[in-house]
């Protein structure tokens, strides 16, 4: 009995099938884990977006602040809550509070522990630190020059490297709630246009008169709104990636300087 052996016309067919079931495999993956981070993700914005604030809260503040009423109080509530919408989306990176009475707010809120622990875990699946005060009255130099020039920074010595690194970051975290906060401002009110407007967490504290209040130049306003957050965003990666790798250093707690504080004078 003769066999014959039976050879397939195209041999590559069953590699390549395998590697696209594996690529159609992959990309499912994703696909699931991408709609169970939305899913999450919607969850926590409607956990934030529903808290009713206790009404002790305002009476509370308007303790503080006797001159406000108490819709000026809401107001500032609610501008606790846009404040807590940027930090959830950029969660985990730190964001500087740029009012001192939205921060007032957040005090009476956190001094209420076991339900501002319970709003953090709904919220944003842990807890949200208050953080220490940073300093905004950082010098009005963008970072455009030191990453076209990296050579520039290399020339510099150790303390000037450090204060710049600080002063990189009081800048990209008060950055981060001024371009974010104009941004949802903007949603809110269902413009799709880009507003020359100064957010209004930047403003409430002059507007309300609010006697410790933080008070922002116009040179301070136009240059958080030119800043290239994406920029500067890529840089601190690189930054944290060099860090984490022993090539640089990473950016640290920094004490009382601590990256995205509660806000600081100008």
């Amino acid at each position: 009995m003769t066999y014959i052996e039976l050879k397939p016309h195209y041999p590559w067919l069953v590699p390549m099938t395998a590697f696209f079931l594996v690529l159609i495999g992959i990309l499912l993956v994703l696909v699931v884990a991408s709609a169970l981070m939305n899913r999450q993700h919607q969850k926590r914005l409607k956990a934030l977006q529903s808290h009713v604030f206790p009404d002790r809260y305002y009476q509370e503040v308007m303790r503080m602040y006797p001159q406000l009423s108490i819709e000026s109080v809401q107001m500032a509530f609610e501008q606790l809550r846009l404040y807590f919408r940027v930090c959830l989306i950029k969660q985990p990176k730190r964001v500087a509070m740029p009012s001192r009475l939205v921060d007032v707010c957040w005090h009476s809120f956190i001094c209420d522990t076991r339900q501002y622990q319970r709003f953090c875990d709904d919220a944003f699946g842990g807890f949200l630190h208050h953080e220490a005060i940073v300093d905004m009255s950082f010098s009005i130099q963008g970072i455009s020059s030191e990453l076209s020039k990296p050579e520039e920074k290399g020339n510099r010595s150790e303390e000037a490297k450090a204060q710049r690194d600080l002063e990189f970051q009081y800048q990209l975290s008060a950055a981060r709630i001024y371009h974010w906060s104009a941004q949802l401002e903007l949603k809110d009110e269902g413009q799709s246009s880009t507003s020359t407007d100064v957010p209004l967490m930047f403003r409430i504290d002059e507007e309300l008169d609010i006697g410790d209040g933080f008070r922002y130049s116009t040179d301070i306003t136009r240059f958080l709104a030119d800043f290239d957050l994406k920029a500067a965003e890529a840089q601190e990666t690189k930054r944290q990636t060099d860090g984490a790798s022993g090539t640089g250093a990473a950016c640290g707690d920094g004490g009382s300087a601590a990256c995205g504080g509660c806000g600081g004078s100008i």
